[in-house]
Order: C-alpha cells, then sequence, then structure tokens
C-alpha cells in the first residue's frame, strides 16, 4: 500500500473536518509563537520607553491649561533636569479658510540642540534659528506638504493672538512624521507687546530632558499610582458611598486602580527606588 493515496484520500474525504484540523493546528503554533516572542517584544518596548530622557510637564488640568511662564525656571532648577524648552501654542493658520493645518509653538532656541539632542537637527541650522528674530524650525512633513524649502517667507495668522506673523524657514526638523513649526518665543513676546502693551507671561507645555531616565519613570509610577486611587476614591466619596453597591460601577474603577498599582512595581518599591539615586 502506498501511504500518501492513502492519506490523500482520507484528508480529501471530509474537507470541512480537515479544514477545522489544520485551522487548529495553525491556531496552536501561532499561539506558541506569540507566547515565545512576547516577554522578549514586551522587555524591548520597556527598554525603549525607559531609556527616553524627556518628559513633558503640564498644567495638572489638562494640556489645555497654560502654566506661569515663570515654571520654567523653577523646572531647570530641580535636581536631574539637564535641559528644558516651553511650549507655547500660536495656533497660526497659513490658509485662513482650513485653519491650523499643522501644530506651531514659540520656542527658547537655547536649549533645542540639548532637549531634542536625538532628533539630530543640523547645528548650523540650530545656530541659524538662535540669531534670527523671526526665524523657524520646520518638520520635514510638514515642508514637503506645504512645498516649503529653507529660506522661504511663511506668514501664519493667530487663531489664538491678535497677530499675524511673517517667518523664514532657516531649518527642519530631520523627520517626514515631524508637522511641527518651532518659531522664537522672544519674537511672540515682542509682538505682543507691540500689538497689545502685555507680553507673554503664560506657556503651554514644557519638554524636560533629565540625567537619569529611571528615576523619572519611577517618579511618574509613583505619582499615577497615587492620582488612580484618589481618584477611584473620590468619586466613590461624590456618589456618597454608591460605588460599593452595583447601581454604578465606580468601585470597580477604584479596584483596578489598586490591581494596577502593583503592576511594573509598587508605588513603595519605587519610593525607595528614587530614594536610593538621591
Amino acid at each position: 500500500m502506498k501511504f500518501l493515496p492513502f492519506i490523500w484520500r482520507q484528508l480529501t474525504r471530509n474537507k470541512l473536518r480537515t479544514a477545522l484540523t489544520a485551522g487548529a493546528i495553525g491556531l496552536a503554533v501561532a499561539l506558541v509563537c506569540l507566547l515565545l516572542t512576547m516577554p522578549a517584544g514586551m522587555d524591548a518596548l520597556l527598554d525603549d520607553v525607559a531609556s527616553n530622557s524627556r518628559i513633558v510637564v503640564h498644567n495638572e488640568a489638562g494640556l489645555v491649561y497654560p502654566l506661569p511662564y515663570s515654571y520654567l525656571q523653577k523646572i531647570r532648577a530641580k535636581q536631574g533636569v539637564v535641559a528644558a524648552a516651553s511650549w507655547t501654542w500660536f495656533g497660526g493658520a497659513f490658509r485662513e479658510e482650513k485653519g491650523v493645518e499643522f501644530p506651531n509653538f514659540a520656542i527658547e532656541p537655547d536649549p533645542i540642540g540639548v532637549v531634542w539632542e536625538d532628533w539630530g537637527i543640523d547645528p548650523k541650522q540650530l545656530e541659524d534659528f538662535r540669531r534670527n528674530r523671526d526665524a523657524a524650525l520646520v518638520g520635514r512633513g510638514t515642508l514637503d506638504a506645504n512645498q516649503w524649502k529653507i529660506g522661504d517667507l511663511v506668514t501664519l495668522k493667530s487663531t489664538v493672538f491678535p497677530l499675524e506673523l511673517q517667518f523664514r524657514i532657516v531649518g527642519e526638523i530631520p523627520s517626514a512624521r515631524a508637522p511641527h513649526f518651532w518659531f522664537q518665543r522672544e519674537y511672540l513676546d515682542q509682538a505682543l507687546r507691540a500689538a497689545t502693551g502685555n507680553g507673554l507671561d503664560i506657556l503651554g507645555t514644557v519638554w524636560v530632558r533629565v540625567d537619569d531616565p529611571a528615576r523619572m519613570v519611577a517618579a511618574a509610577k509613583i505619582t499615577a499610582g497615587d492620582a488612580a486611587k484618589a481618584n477611584g476614591k473620590s468619586c466613590i466619596q461624590v456618589h456618597g458611598g454608591m460605588g460599593f453597591t452595583a447601581e454604578v460601577d465606580a468601585h470597580l474603577y477604584l479596584k483596578r486602580a489598586i490591581v494596577l498599582d502593583t503592576w511594573f512595581g509598587s508605588v513603595d518599591d519605587h519610593s525607595e527606588a528614587v530614594a536610593i539615586t538621591l
């Protein structure tokens, strides 16, 4: 007896059974491969996140709420801060009928090379940005989308301030995924003083380069864990304790916050890690 014709007849005799069997085997192999590779993939992802030594600081109420500009100096004075630069949303529209098509921010020019050193911005272009008050650094994606090039003059009309400012592009942020349009904060401050008599005394967010990413990750974990549990307890209190009944799901969020607080180390573990570095 020849085995191959025999096997083939058995496989084709009930095609549905064969398809289901093959699918079950394929699914089992796929799950084994996934489970074998997932730990390495997660470790690589976490290592990449933990190695990022740039963090962002914003108002605790949310990104849309500004901070006093004086906070920038307070942040720069903190232990572990290498450099810090602020972003202030300008909301400039290149084509007024289309509104804001790309994010544009006022920024201090000096810290850019340190805070975003991994972006590979040309040092000569950074120097031109520092020297020229109306200079702009533009992401490659925005340059390509608008067919701009270095040396072009661009006018943006703000949707936040009563201003229409002209900028000269002196450099690019070398990433096709970078939509940013940066210009000097001093330029916006002086234009506001000329137009309204008041300068720019607020900022939107602060981007910070730190010397020890692991310590910053631990501090963020402490803050997030405490905040999640505090919010869950406050929610239950607001509902008069009803969260412990089946009428609302507030208690479920608190339980989830308590469980998630133990993931990747508890608050106590990270507090000890931070204390060791101080």
